[in-house]
């Protein structure tokens, strides 16, 4: 089982927005799950965003997403084929207001 922490997930989803280049495309809240019912599991990162990104430029995202996991166990597991890789995925603006907000 790998060790990757909430805070580090914060950190790599703060090293991928950087790829945003404006307010446009700016990140407004996220979310992160572990998928455990598909084969392999992996992890699933929610974006809520400000604005428009290509398919492009949300692919090197998630690839610097995916790369930033260093924890030895997430390695191995990726190189055995036991986690997936890691999928990014965009929410429509004002998602993350409404579920907080049936809290």
């Amino acid at each position: 089982m790998d060790k990757n922490t909430k805070q580090d997930v914060l950190l790599y989803v703060a090293a991928a927005q950087k790829l945003l280049p404006n307010e446009n495309r700016g990140l407004v809240d996220f979310s992160s799950h572990v998928d455990k019912v598909s084969e392999p599991g992996h992890y699933v990162i929610f974006w809520e965003l400000s604005g428009e990104a290509s398919e492009e430029l949300l692919g090197k995202c998630c690839n610097i997403l995916d790369t930033s996991f260093l924890d030895p166990a997430y390695i191995h597991s990726q190189k055995s084929k036991t986690i997936g890789p890691l999928e990014l995925r965009i929410v429509k603006n004002g998602t993350f207001q409404k579920i907080r907000g049936r809290l």
